[in-house]
Order: C-alpha cells, then structure tokens, then sequence
C-alpha cells in the first residue's frame, strides 16, 4: 500500500509551462533567470489556491540546478572589483 499523498503535492506542476493561468508571472521568472535579473526577494501573494507557492518552488528548482547562483555571484565579483 502506498503511503497518502495530497492531490495538491501529488499533482504539483513542475515546470512553469505547466503552471496553469499565471501565464505573466511565470514568463516574468522564467526572464528574469534567463537575463540573470532577479530580485534579492520575492514576495508571493494571493488568494488561496492561485499557486503561489508551486510558483515558489519551481523558482527554487530553476534557480539551484544548471549553477545559476554561481554565475550571478561571479556576475557580482565582476561588478564590484
């Protein structure tokens, strides 16, 4: 018997192409980790249910994987030296 997961983490999107009706802040995201823009902080607000935080967690992801941290803080010592 498998042990219970809720229908919400279980059918969690992992991708923001599969996020559904946040078309503008995935797109929002999805450039700003592309362009090596983000924000020192992000604040997620909203109704319950509006997917704050699997927006949250597949900008986690997306940030962590491919060294994303260690390009912008190689960008960072560029700009301050």
């Amino acid at each position: 018997m498998e042990p219970f997961i809720v229908s919400a983490r279980k059918y969690r999107p992992t991708t923001f192409k599969d996020v559904v009706g946040q078309k503008a802040i995935t797109n929002t995201l999805e450039n700003a980790i592309e362009n090596n823009h983000l924000a020192q902080a992000l604040l997620f607000t909203g109704p319950r249910g509006v997917g704050k935080t699997t927006c949250a967690r597949i900008l986690a992801k997306k940030i962590n994987q491919d060294g994303i941290i260690k390009k912008m803080r190689i960008l960072l010592l560029i700009f301050l030296n």
